[in-house]
């Protein structure tokens, strides 16, 4: 992985800021893999293209990760922290070409079903995706390849709700990294519950607030100086700061 460049970021946040979250997610990654097309990000399942979010947060931002969440209960807000690792203990493949999505077989309520691993692309052509895939069952239909009861074929739009659950659940099973939960206690409380965990939208926010800085020093730096967008992107994060503290003497 290519570690992203100053204006890496703020090109990606600007070309991300009127997007959908699942385009953001391969907006991200697409610095770090310049040998691969969009086409091929996106063919990623959704635990690959987490794993490698994860791998590209900890060279952006170092590996501790901590998140602030309202407690379901109380409604008082608890922090959360961890490392990277613990969260993700998986690493992307070196240049990005990971298997392609794998068919797994499942029985469901004396049905066979043949599924597969969900991508960017099923997420992209479903509504109300952002729900998570255990719990969308337009994903869960777009991940069953074929249905069998008592040798005759059945439609996935024919299914059950809880079918299509099983189905999603499966689906995050054998995908690790697809769907994400961390466990949260209330400090005030005591209740504890899981909460959801959407690296595309924790490393979004990150990305967005470290491209508008370096925007701000840009128009400090080429007011002071007459520089260039480019070059002042361009310069170590070393000189960029020498020369903006000598802006403010």
């Amino acid at each position: 992985m290519r570690s992203p460049t100053a204006a890496d970021v703020v090109r990606v946040w600007e070309l991300g800021c009127e997007r959908a979250s699942w385009y953001r997610g391969l907006l991200l990654l697409a610095p770090g893999y310049p040998e691969r097309s969009f086409r091929q990000l996106a063919a990623l399942t959704i635990g690959q293209r987490n794993i490698a979010l994860f791998a590209l947060r900890e060279r952006l931002f170092g590996p501790e990760v901590s998140a602030v969440v309202a407690c379901p209960q109380c409604g008082r807000r608890s922090e959360f922290a961890a490392q990277v690792g613990e969260l993700c203990p998986h690493q992307p493949a070196a240049d990005g070409a990971a298997p392609p999505a794998q068919a797994f077989g499942l029985a469901i309520s004396g049905m066979q079903l043949r599924c597969r691993q969900l991508t960017s692309d099923d997420i992209a052509r479903v509504p109300a995706a952002n729900l998570g895939i255990a719990a969308n069952h337009g994903l869960a239909q777009r991940a069953i390849l074929e249905a069998h009861s008592d040798g005759a074929a059945i439609a996935a739009q024919a299914l059950a709700e809880p079918v299509l659950r099983a189905v999603g659940e499966a689906v995050v099973d054998n995908d690790p990294m697809s769907e994400l939960m961390i466990a949260v206690d209330c400090a005030d409380c005591g209740h504890a519950w899981s909460a959801p965990f959407d690296p595309v939208t924790y490393l979004w926010t990150e990305i967005a607030g470290a491209a508008q800085r370096l925007l701000h020093d840009v128009h400090r730096l080429a007011g002071a100086y007459g520089w260039r967008e480019q070059d002042i992107l361009s310069m170590s994060a070393v000189r960029r700061k020498f020369y903006i503290e000598k802006t403010l003497q």
